[in-house]
């Protein structure tokens, strides 16, 4: 009925982001670094529904995503959705989230600079030009930049007119409270499927932005690295971090 109809929308709406590139990957740093094999481990969503007939407003306690709510405290939106239009909603305590909206299994995984990492690769140290040694990178030889930021199958360029972040804790005066085939809903502001993607609380643009754990930083210029138990965005910094092997440096 209307519903499958719907669902089967929004699926192929997520296809069509992963469609490949005709162009040139859209993130393209003035750094040289090299081909990563860092792992991206895209889990299922916690919540598992279609956004078809759904609807939700966001309150005190509780966000809402494509008309599904979650709450606050223990759960948090991150990247897209798969292929059978489950909602991208992940636990605080056993998921993270890292560059453009890759979810990951904290327990083994976490986000450092070029993407995400197991702990049993090495560990997410500071990095310096001078010091660094070059033979430690968990990845090996690092060659090239940028693959790890662009999904699997590559992805069409973002608009001018999309903005590099929207803070959807603002109140939007004229709320949406559920998807379409075109748009998602993060607490009542509508998002382009296509070229922007769910960070927590905010909406980030797929060619611009990354998603540290729960804060937004730029690709280009920022870096998001894990220091103790916290994930920290240093700005202006657009190399502060790296994986390293134990014991290599």
């Amino acid at each position: 009925g209307g519903e499958r109809f719907v669902q089967h929308v929004l699926a192929r709406a997520f296809l069509e982001l992963h469609e490949p590139l005709t162009s040139a990957p859209v993130h393209n740093p003035p750094l040289n670094f090299g081909i990563m094999k860092s792992v991206a481990l895209v889990l299922a969503a916690t919540t598992v529904a279609s956004t078809s007939a759904a609807s939700c407003f966001p309150n005190a306690t509780h966000g809402c995503l494509n008309g599904y709510p979650y709450d606050y405290d223990t759960q948090f939106p991150c990247g897209s959705m798969d292929e059978e239009g489950n909602q991208p909603i992940f636990s605080w305590a056993t998921s993270g989230c890292c560059a453009q909206g890759l979810s990951f299994d904290s327990s083994d995984s976490y986000c450092c600079f070029d993407g995400v990492h197991t702990y049993s690769e090495g560990e997410c140290i500071s990095w310096d030009s001078k010091s660094f040694n070059t033979n430690c990178y968990c990845d090996g030889a690092k060659e090239g930049y940028g693959e790890h930021l662009v999904m699997p199958t590559g992805r069409k360029p973002v608009s001018d007119d999309i903005p590099d972040t929207i803070d959807t804790s603002a109140v939007n005066e004229d709320p949406c409270d559920t998807a379409d085939e075109t748009n998602g809903c993060l607490n009542g502001w509508p998002y382009n499927f296509k070229e922007q993607y769910p960070c927590s609380h905010y909406i980030n643009r797929y060619d611009t932005m990354g998603c540290c754990s729960d804060t937004p930083y730029n690709l280009d210029e920022d870096s998001c690295c894990k220091e103790g138990d916290n994930y920290v965005v240093h700005s202006a910094d657009a190399h502060a971090c790296d994986c390293s092997k134990y014991g290599c440096q």
